[in-house]
């Protein structure tokens, strides 16, 4: 539900400024306008500094919290943890460095390097360390001493009077022995496990650096907001603008029952965007969230956040088409709700969307008998009694009766058809064998006409609830929504096909043949007339090119179907292919084709399933480009 705002100025003493703020803040209904022109959006250098403590214990394992509330102190504590994680970064980096070394010098041996100082000082020698490629190319010396091969690579140690290069070999300058690169890496390893283990004690504080981080939010909201108001006669009185919606206008004036400060109404600027309020629980929440997603309603138009959520639903399941999937859906809503011990209210919601999105589903698929896109058999229960079917035997039974052009066709193609007067026992009749399967001829047309038309019918029914929403502020909506009642009772004529509004609403084809292009025209004679009533101006007559744009919009909706259609194949076609091959590699192909599948379902059903939303029902009931109440008020800790 949208809520109206109401513009104030409030003035008083500079000495109840402070308080004043802090009081507002713990109220938090009114959102104080910024006419400095300053940016005060810079995130607190400590809010920074303990987000990246937060960062780093979010991998430790989870701890008992302390009861320690001295909040000042978190700092020092996220202090620490920053420390030594950069100090176990660090660390690692050396840890890696050395491997390097281990691994580089092994070759040589067990050796010191002492030793090795004492030789080349007191025999007068020098000792150096070479590699090649080429063991053949390696000149004969006989101060070059061969130690080993390793990596394709060999290895030699020169021992002579004064330092030697030779061609094709490459010198190698080694700094440490093996025994004292191990002895470092396990030092390096103790250092580190060192940190880790204080790092884990300090996560017993991490609900403490939360209410920190919470705190430095709040004084710092508090000191921008202080900074909007303006000073008067020598800063002894301040004065400040705030939007408050009309709800909580009698909660301000009581709390400025206690200060020497008064609030007056006044005047919007013609060029200011009054904020836009709504105030939303439940299922209604969730849809509020979905429709900030793509733009904030205007502080004049009707909050959409309850139709959007539950149209989402009715689409993301129509495009996933499965219910088998439904479940998949279901799971992760409980292995959410199992794993996540303290989600934020965000998460919260998106996981109850998630359920609502798995119930959806579920109802869906088995409206129309789809589990994983396994071919389920119309004689199953299942399929006998879903709603789909059922609308099938109600089309079939019609043109049975009609004995129409169709149901001949039909009758040509199998003459056995005749003897059967039930349509369901018709259906089962009417099949074929192909590729060791048996098809439902008829069946498998009707059903896909059906979810053909379903679309477009959804889509009429959709654009017609987004007219009726508008109608006070665009009187041409009542002209189109008797154009899409025309038109979807006449196209049927056009087109040579039975509707939906003849076998399930029992509108006769011949009425809705006569009266359909009357209201179909009139819709679009009324639409332009109302148009320039409304406008006062013959430029209403423009409103006639909005005929290609509603058309366009309601075809838009067959994205349904074909999305729908896509992943049923698809399913189909792996399962296809799993039962052909051996029990290992089907059950392997099986697994991953859904799994691609359902990838593919989520992304069109989230995409098209708000687009159609967003684009479409938008068009006609929404202008956006508003901009969200933000109240100052304090920020909580939710556990």
């Amino acid at each position: 539900m949208r809520i109206d705002l109401k513009k104030y100025l409030f003035f008083g003493s500079e000495q109840q400024k402070e308080i004043f703020f802090k009081e507002a803040q713990a109220l938090g209904v009114v959102e104080f306008v910024d006419h400095s022109g300053h940016k005060f959006d810079i995130v607190p250098e400590p809010v920074r500094m303990m987000n990246k403590a937060l960062k780093a214990i979010r991998k430790m394992p989870p701890r008992r919290q302390s009861t320690f509330e001295n909040v000042k102190e978190a700092i020092n504590i996220a202090t620490e943890i920053n420390s030594r994680d950069e100090q176990i970064e660090l660390l690692h980096e050396e840890l890696h460095h050395v491997e390097q070394e281990i691994s580089r010098v092994t070759v040589f041996g067990s050796f010191s390097i002492k030793d090795l100082d004492f030789v080349q000082k007191e025999g007068k020698r020098s000792i150096q360390f070479f590699f090649a490629k080429n063991e053949k190319k390696v000149p004969e010396d006989s101060e070059l001493v061969y130690i080993g091969k390793d990596h394709d690579l060999h290895y030699f140690v020169s021992i002579s009077k004064e330092k030697r290069s030779y061609d094709y070999m490459v010198e190698m300058i080694v700094e440490h022995s093996v025994d004292e690169l191990i002895h470092r890496r396990k030092n390096i390893n103790t250092e580190i496990h060192q940190h880790e283990n204080r790092i884990k004690e300090l996560v017993a504080f991490k609900t403490l650096i939360k209410q920190a981080v919470i705190h430095e939010f709040n004084a710092h909201y508090l000191k921008v907001n202080a900074n909007f108001v303006e000073h008067h006669w020598q800063e002894t009185f301040f004065s400040v603008e705030g939007w408050i919606s009309v709800d909580h206008i009698k909660d301000v004036e009581k709390l400025l029952e206690n200060f020497s400060i008064y609030m007056t109404e006044i005047k919007v600027d013609e060029d200011e965007v009054m904020p836009t309020h709504l105030e939303n629980t439940g299922t209604g929440r969730i849809g509020e969230d979905l429709v900030y997603v793509y733009d904030t309603p205007a502080n004049t138009d009707k909050d959409p956040s309850t139709w959007v959520i539950w149209a989402f639903a009715f689409f993301f399941a129509f495009i996933v088409g499965d219910g088998g999937y439904g479940f998949v859906f279901l799971i992760l809503f409980f292995l959410m709700r199992w794993k996540v011990k303290e989600p934020s209210p965000l998460l919260r919601r998106f996981n109850s969307l998630i359920g609502i999105l798995a119930v959806s589903c579920i109802i869906w698929g088995l409206a129309v008998s789809s589990f994983f896109g396994i071919g389920i058999d119309l004689k199953n229960p299942i399929k006998r009694y879903s709603p789909l079917t059922k609308l099938v035997e109600v089309k079939l039974n019609y043109h049975m009766k009609k004995n129409d052009e169709t149901f001949q066709d039909y009758t040509k193609q199998m003459p056995h058809l005749k003897n059967f007067k039930m349509p369901y026992e018709l259906l089962t009749q009417a099949k074929v064998d192909k590729d060791n399967k048996t098809v439902y001829v008829i069946y498998e047309d009707f059903v896909n006409n059906i979810m053909l038309e379903l679309a477009l019918f959804i889509g009429v029914i959709h654009l017609i609830t987004s007219m009726l929403r508008d109608l006070r502020r665009t009187w041409s909506g009542a002209g189109w929504i008797l154009f899409l009642l025309g038109a979807y009772l006449y196209f049927p004529e056009i087109l040579k096909a039975s509707s939906v509004i003849h076998y399930g609403f029992g509108i006769s084809r011949l009425f809705a043949k006569v009266i359909g292009p009357y209201i179909l025209y009139f819709g679009i004679i009324s639409a332009i007339a109302l148009a320039i009533i409304q406008e006062r101006k013959l430029s209403g007559i423009k409103e006639l090119m909005r005929l290609i744009e509603v058309f366009a919009d309601v075809l838009s909706y067959l994205r349904l179907y074909a999305l729908a259609l896509a992943g049923s194949i698809v399913a189909n076609t792996f399962n296809g292919f799993g039962m052909d091959m051996n029990i290992v590699l089907g059950v392997f192909v099986i697994l991953a084709g859904h799994t691609l599948n359902l990838s593919l379902s989520i992304m069109g059903g989230v995409i098209h399933g708000l687009r159609l939303n967003f684009i479409e029902w938008y068009h006609y009931s929404f202008e956006g480009g508003g901009k969200r109440h933000r109240p100052l008020a304090l920020l909580k800790l939710f556990k």
